[in-house]
């Protein structure tokens, strides 16, 4: 159920069960900071792959991001369940992708009770609504809360419809065994997921603990909530979007282990997440006004003839210190009926290096020769790059991919021989290695 509709009894329920997780021997495993530790070491490359010991696992910026998340919610849930002695209790959702639920929920705002944290943004406690497309500066916006929402929604379209066309770009690149994790994150996870975890957590401690940082996030109990919901956002693919699954058998036979209600280790699957019945529980269906934000284009035909910038091989690779805009040719036309509704075209920006210990951020932008006018409910404005600082500084390579025929198709671009994008640093440092763009088949 949506975090702020739930009643006065449902939360006293909640704190007791969270209490009740909190009071257990830190030697239980099921106690309420064990089980951040899972997050913890699973999101912190604190394993390394089965058969592969020189390889680290870290669940995140890969296809492995939604399933794994929801066994954790699964089993925190059925804990929840066991220690309350109530088979009817189920978790919240933070519904942030409504205007109904755009601020911290109430239950997880009151500072005399265990639901809330200290360690969080005092400038974004209620009313302040949240900024799904937030890319921290060392200051808010200042926008006001009606432009925030709609902004808010033109995100959730642009996540959720043109950048999750195909099964890859809603759950991200393969991790296959033996492989270099972060191959590339999907993009729920990119954007709203990230995002929210940074504007909840407090830019005054070192790490912008709890939610900004993947090793203490899971110490705040609002992470499940937030969490709830980008599982929901995978219901709403399967069950409202009617799209597809991945189906490789190296996605669905791949296995975590966790601990039970019983305390006890388990090992459970990819493909026994993928069917909610089985597990247990749904989500309600509910009104998704997001889905008529679709962004807009304001000003089409920019005239790429006009416009001096290299070609993208000439600029890359390059440490990204500056604003940079660059032309990418484009390997065929996207027009033509059949072929458009066949595949995707994919603008992909590959060799992303970074350090793991830092929040990096950068925009993207096609075919827009301004960027300071462009904002989230402008087609223009593609999305954003954007880690989690993990608890330790190693440096890391990805990537991250963009759907643009829609987008080329709202600017009047579908016949140009090429685009202009343009990357716009906001945190961090990061090195780009190189971008390309290619048909993706859809299913």
């Amino acid at each position: 159920m949506p975090a702020h509709t739930v009643s006065h009894d449902y939360v006293k329920k909640y704190l007791s069960a969270i209490a009740k997780m909190k009071n257990l021997s830190l030697s239980d495993q099921r106690n309420f900071y064990q089980q951040a530790n899972v997050h913890c070491v699973y999101c912190d490359e604190g394993y390394s792959q089965s058969g592969f010991p020189d390889k680290k696992l870290d669940v995140h910026n890969s296809w492995l991001f939604f399933p794994w998340h929801r066994w954790l919610l699964y089993f925190f849930e059925r804990i929840c369940k066991n220690l309350l002695d109530d088979d009817t209790f189920t978790l919240p959702f933070w519904q942030w992708d409504d205007s109904s639920g755009m601020q911290i929920p109430p239950m997880f705002n009151d500072s005399k009770f265990s639901l809330c944290d200290c360690l969080r943004n005092p400038k974004h406690l209620p009313p302040k609504v949240v900024d799904l497309a937030y890319n921290y500066k060392g200051t808010d916006s200042g926008i006001d809360p009606k432009t925030q929402i709609q902004y808010n929604c033109c995100t959730m379209y642009t996540q959720m419809i043109t950048h999750s066309s195909t099964a890859p770009l809603f759950f991200g690149q393969p991790l296959l065994g033996g492989g270099d994790p972060d191959p590339g994150a999907g993009s729920i996870e990119t954007e709203p997921h990230n995002n929210v975890h940074d504007w909840v957590g407090d830019p005054s401690q070192p790490n912008n603990e709890d939610m900004g940082v993947l090793y203490a996030a899971g110490r705040d109990p609002i992470f499940y909530a937030h969490h709830a919901n980008v599982d929901r956002m995978w219901y709403i693919y399967d069950n409202v979007l009617k799209r597809k699954n991945i189906k490789d058998p190296d996605w669905l036979n791949s296995s975590f282990i966790f601990f039970n209600e019983a305390a006890r280790p388990v090992r459970v699957t990819v493909k026994d997440s993928t069917n909610l019945a089985k597990l247990g529980y749904t989500y309600p269906d509910l009104p998704l006004s997001w889905l008529d934000c679709k962004p807009k284009a304001h000003r089409k035909g920019l005239n790429l003839t006009k416009v001096s910038a290299p070609k993208a091989s000439e600029v890359l690779p390059i440490k990204l210190e500056k604003p940079i805009s660059f032309v990418v040719e484009r390997p065929k036309k996207s027009g033509g009926g059949q072929e458009k509704s066949e595949a995707e075209e994919v603008l992909k920006i590959k060799g992303i290096e970074f350090d793991k210990g830092e929040t990096v951020v950068f925009d993207v932008f096609v075919n827009e020769d301004d960027t300071s006018k462009c904002n989230p409910c402008k087609a223009k404005s593609l999305g954003s790059f954007r880690t989690l600082a993990h608890g330790h500084g190693k440096k890391s390579t990805t990537s991250r991919s963009f759907a643009i025929s829609e987008v080329l198709e709202e600017l009047g671009a579908d016949d140009f021989d090429s685009i202009l994008v343009t990357l716009v640093p906001r945190r961090g440092v990061v090195t780009i290695g190189g971008i390309e763009i290619t048909f993706v088949p859809k299913p």
